[in-house]
């Protein structure tokens, strides 16, 4: 097997119970080999004006930057102007 990526996980607020299924998910590709989880933090992003709540974990992995909305969106949806930024800082939402 070549080189695992390398990948950064931020958890954009104290909201473990709705997303640790997702980082659940990235432990166990880990365990498996498929990556390595070179960071982990813990980052209020809707205080930076990323996100509209603070249900999300971002990914920046090979390059590109994935937001994991564990909350579906629907706060989101109420700020249109913070949805378009948030499409516009990620590359899969």
């Amino acid at each position: 097997m070549g080189k695992q990526p390398g990948c950064r996980l931020i958890l954009a607020g104290k909201e473990e119970a709705h997303s640790s299924q997702v980082l659940a998910g990235f432990k166990l590709l880990e365990r498996s080999g498929q990556l390595h989880i070179d960071a982990f933090a813990l980052e209020d992003l809707r205080q930076k004006g990323y996100y509209a709540h603070r249900s999300i974990v971002e990914v920046a992995i090979a390059g590109q930057r994935l937001a994991y909305d564990t909350g579906d969106g629907y706060q989101s949806l109420h700020r249109p102007d913070v949805w378009d930024e948030q499409l516009e800082r990620v590359d899969a939402y």
